[in-house]
C-alpha cells in the first residue's frame, strides 16, 4: 500500500462530524501507508527524560514537574523510562529528597528510574547530597551520561 493516494473524504464518515465530536481516526492523512504506519505503532516505547533545568526559578520548577509527569506517564503505560538529571538539573536531587518538597512524592514513584550525571553533580556542588541518595551516578562519556548510547539503545530523548 505504500504511496497509494486516496481522497481525504474517503476516510470521513458520510456525514460531517458535529462540533464536539471526537476526531475521526485517519482523517488528517492523505496517504494510506502513513495512516497505517501511525495507527499500528508498537505500544511500548523507550523514553529518556533529561532534566537540564536548574533550581533557581519558578519556571525551572515547572520544567522539573513536567519532566517527572512525562516520566510517570511513560512508566504507567508500561514503557521503559529513565530520568537523567544533568547539568544544573543535578541540583534537583537534593531538593527532591526533602519530604516537604511539593514534587517529592512524584519523584519517589520514579526513583528507581533516576540517574544523575557524575561530573555535573560535583561541578554544581551537590555530589555529597547525591551520594546520600539512592540515585545512580552515571559517567559513560567523559564523566557525563552518554546521550548517544541512549539513542543507540532505542530511547527517544526528551529534554526539560
Amino acid at each position: 500500500m505504500t504511496g497509494v493516494q486516496i481522497p481525504v473524504g474517503a476516510l470521513l464518515r458520510r456525514n460531517s462530524p458535529k462540533r464536539g465530536d471526537p476526531p475521526i481516526p485517519g482523517a488528517a492523512f492523505r496517504d494510506v501507508s502513513t495512516f497505517l504506519r501511525r495507527s499500528h505503532r508498537p505500544r511500548m516505547v523507550k523514553a529518556a527524560i533529561l532534566v537540564l533545568a536548574g533550581t533557581e526559578t519558578h519556571d525551572d520548577l515547572g520544567r522539573l514537574t513536567n519532566a517527572l509527569q512525562a516520566a510517570k506517564e511513560f512508566k504507567e503505560a508500561g514503557d521503559e523510562v529513565v530520568v537523567v538529571f544533568d547539568g544544573a538539573g543535578t541540583q534537583w536531587v537534593a531538593e527532591l529528597e526533602d519530604e516537604s518538597h511539593s514534587a517529592h512524592a512524584l519523584y519517589q514513584t520514579l526513583q528507581e528510574d533516576v540517574q544523575v550525571c557524575d561530573f555535573c553533580a560535583d561541578a554544581f556542588h551537590v555530589g555529597d547530597e547525591v551520594d546520600e541518595s539512592p540515585v545512580e551516578r552515571v559517567s559513560e562519556f567523559e564523566g557525563h551520561p552518554s546521550v548517544r548510547d541512549l539513542v543507540v539503545d532505542g530511547y527517544e530523548v526528551v529534554t526539560f
